[in-house]
This record gives structure tokens, sequence and C-alpha cells, in this order.
């Protein structure tokens, strides 16, 4: 299903999430074995709805994505140039592919009926050798993610329309079409590099408002940057309408490049008004110097107890790691050292039988 490459502003937005929170989050101990963890602590809040996961495990390798269910959820109509690969994969053997020399292909996610907030996360990779997404024709432009409020038989869409969009290697931002941009509040961001040749971590919260009342962040991880776009400043507003977030568009919208291909890995969808809180892994003892992520998809969330299930993205059998705990307005816990236990091997990890905190 293609999109027409309608009107395209950038939104530069940013707000809290309408929560008080005194205090970040805090671990005191991680437990677990078969890939099932237990984390205590405090300040942990309430905990999001997890409607998706997919590390495309369980694909066959040229077959269309969907073809085999996701870990979490499902898929609409998914377009026939999406199919899962064994070239290139954060975790497992298996990705996401889209040859673009044959034109782009969207794998669309839904999205519970009364949507207004939405997080998402994923991996995603271009070979080293492949131009980017209209590099032929100096016309960059790659909607990694599009968040539509629904979407008719003929591919026109209605508000909210909201896009991850990469317009330069070193420009990737949240966009817009028509109406949305004419409401959009702007707050101060920093761009992002991509490095091609090596998996980026890329997550987006979006929160719909119409009035004062919305708000949006995009936290991105890789070798050459890292932190977050947006400042987290105030409510702002981010959509034309009330309308709810329907679909979550993985590999929105591409151009067709001769020689070009695009990856997904590890794909991540939270809804409601917890959506933000959510376990992740890093490689570095402090959250913000962390230059690759792995999910962990939350079972059941009390404010002192989380139970999940560890997706370990490319965290191999017994690396050193920390795990996180952020809550529902973006703060984050202190580190939490842990080993990935066995269960997983050099060439396909699989959700590690157990997990091991090691002492300080």
């Amino acid at each position: 299903m293609k999109f027409k490459n309608i009107i395209q502003v950038t939104i530069l937005i940013a707000a809290l999430s309408p929560i008080t929170v005194f205090a970040a989050p805090s671990i005191t101990s991680v437990t677990g074995t078969n890939g099932q963890i237990t984390i205590n602590g405090s300040g942990f809040g309430n905990g999001p709805n997890v409607v998706f996961f997919d590390d495309f495990e369980k694909g066959t390798n040229g077959a269309l994505v969907g073809s085999s269910a996701p870990a979490i959820g499902g898929y609409g109509k998914v377009d026939s140039g999406a199919l899962y690969s064994t070239s290139y994969h954060n975790s497992g053997s298996k990705a996401f592919y889209n040859n673009l020399t044959n034109g782009m292909a969207t794998a669309p996610i839904p999205l519970p009926v009364g949507t207004k907030e939405v997080f998402c996360s994923y991996n995603n990779y271009v070979p080293s050798s492949s131009p980017l997404s209209g590099q032929d024709i100096g016309l960059v432009n790659w909607k990694m993610l599009w968040l539509l409020g629904s979407l008719g038989e003929n591919g026109t869409t209605t508000s909210p329309t909201i896009f991850l969009v990469m317009n330069d290697i070193n420009n990737i931002h949240l966009g817009a079409n028509q109406p949305d941009v004419n409401v959009i509040t702007a707050s101060a961001w920093t761009s992002s590099t991509f490095v091609k040749g090596e998996w980026n971590f890329y997550s987006m919260w979006y929160k719909l408002g119409s009035s004062n009342n919305g708000g949006s962040l995009i936290t991105y991880k890789n070798s050459a940057s890292k932190g977050t776009t947006g400042s987290n400043t105030a409510n702002v507003t981010t959509s034309a309408t009330t309308n709810d977030l329907r679909f979550v568009h993985l590999n929105g919208y591409a151009r067709t490049t001769p020689g070009a291909s695009l990856y997904f890995d590890d794909v991540y969808v939270a809804t409601g008004p917890n959506a933000r809180a959510r376990i992740e892994i890093g490689n570095a003892s402090s959250y913000a110097n962390c230059t690759k992520i792995a999910i962990a998809t939350a079972v059941t969330w009390g404010a002192s107890q989380v139970t999940a299930t560890i997706r370990p993205g490319s965290f191999q059998t017994g690396a050193s790691a920390y795990l996180y705990l952020i809550d529902a307005a973006g703060n984050v816990s202190n580190g939490q050292q842990i080993t990935v236990g066995s269960g997983s091997s050099a060439t396909a990890p699989q959700a590690p039988s157990s997990l091991q905190v090691v002492a300080k």
C-alpha cells in the first residue's frame, strides 16, 4: 500500500506527559530464568499496554512479512515487497527486508480503538554499499515510521499524519503532512546521525493533542550519536484533530531507488497513557551513554514489581549489560548490572534462559 508524498514540514515537538513524578524509579534486584525476569524496586508507577513485538524469527526467508504471526500482536495488509530475510539481522537470524529497486513496501500495525498515545522502538539497517531512499535523485526521503489516523483504500490519509523521517543521513526528525503541519508548536531539538553498515536504534513517543495537551520525543542510539530530539519543556499541540491513532506503518514511505535496500528488526509498540513506561537493556552503566539497546516486553507491572520477557536483541550469551526501567513520564532508573544467561548462540541469539544479577 503506497502513500502519496504530499506536503511535508518538519515538526519539532516535545512535552512532558501529564503525570506527576517525584523521583526516578529505583531498581533493587532482578531475578529470572528461561527468559522471564522479575524486577523489584520502587517508584515504577503504572505500565504500558504492549500491543506488538516482532523479531521476525517465526518467518521463512523470502516469505511475506506477516505470513507468520509476530511474538505479540499482528499486521494489517502488508505490501508484497516486505519480506523476511536472513541477509542482515540485529537479533536471531531474520529481519524485515525491502529492496527499493522494486519499490517501497510497508507493513501496517493496527492500534487499539481509542489510541491517543503510542511508543514505538525498533532497530534498522542500511548496508554500507546501499544508497539511501531517494539518494539517486538528490531527494532523500525515508519515513521509517508513519503514524496514521485512518487509511482509505485509495491510499489517502487523514489527520493525524505523523512520521519519523530521514531527509539526510544527518537529519532524522519528526514530520507531518497536512493538516497537522498548520498547528504544530515547535521546540528545541537535535538531529541524529544514521550510520550505514550498523544497526541503529530509534524510539518514538507521540501523544496526540489538539489543544496544548500533546507531546513527542525521539531517542536514538548508535556509534555516532546518542540522545533525544526535543527538550520536554511543556504540553504542546501535535495534531489538527482529535482523531484516534489507528496505525503504525513500519517503513511508512521510501522512494524507488536502484540498488537500495533497508532492514528493520526487534519492532516494539505500546499504547495507552503509560505508553512510555518500559524496560530496556543497554551496554553502558549510564543510559545516556548507551549505544546499543534491547527491549523487554512487560507481562505484569506494579509500583514495586514488574515481570517481563527478555528480548535480547544483539546481546550475546555471557554479555555484561545494564537493565533500566523507564516510567511513564520518561524518568530513567539506575542501571542494574546483569549478565545475559545461557540459551543463545553467537550466531542466532534467542531469549536467554537465565538472567543473572552481577554484584557490584
